[in-house]
């Protein structure tokens, strides 16, 4: 039961360390992107602007931040593929209304992700139809 409880403390704070590394210093991609609307990333509001996203290490984790540092992050899926030029990288949104919430965040490199839909979405998601919004990166 003590190596257990070591492996989940080792195991907590490399989880922990890893999310407060920049991604640049991990060397891995990071797509730059102008979204010029308001939208929800997990369960945080971001205001429209330009964002930075990127995985975290080697996991399933993502981060997306602006220059004011304002962050979030969020465990994705793989997601399916769709139709588009598979040597671009992009990012998804559905929009609702005039709500938007990221879906969807496909690198080159590592392939399409899909969010979980939050709590927020879902509920939205009950009275209004759902429409598929793409904004390219500006680093591909």
């Amino acid at each position: 039961m003590k190596v257990r409880n070591i492996v989940f403390v080792v195991a907590g704070m490399l989880a922990w360390i890893s999310i407060g590394i920049p991604a640049t210093a991990q060397a891995q991609p990071v797509l730059r992107v102008n979204v010029p609307f308001e939208f929800y990333f997990a369960t945080e509001r971001f205001a429209a602007g330009s964002y930075v996203i990127a995985r975290v290490g080697q996991t399933d984790v993502i981060r997306l931040w602006d220059e004011k540092k304002h962050s979030a992050i969020t465990l994705t899926i793989a997601a399916g593929l769709s139709p588009g030029d598979p040597g671009k990288s992009w990012v998804i949104f559905n929009r609702y209304g005039d709500t938007y919430f990221l879906s969807e965040v496909r690198w080159r490199e590592y392939g399409p992700r899909a969010l979980p839909k939050s709590a927020a979405e879902v509920e939205v998601a009950r009275n209004i139809a759902r429409q598929r919004v793409i904004a390219t990166t500006t680093n591909r």
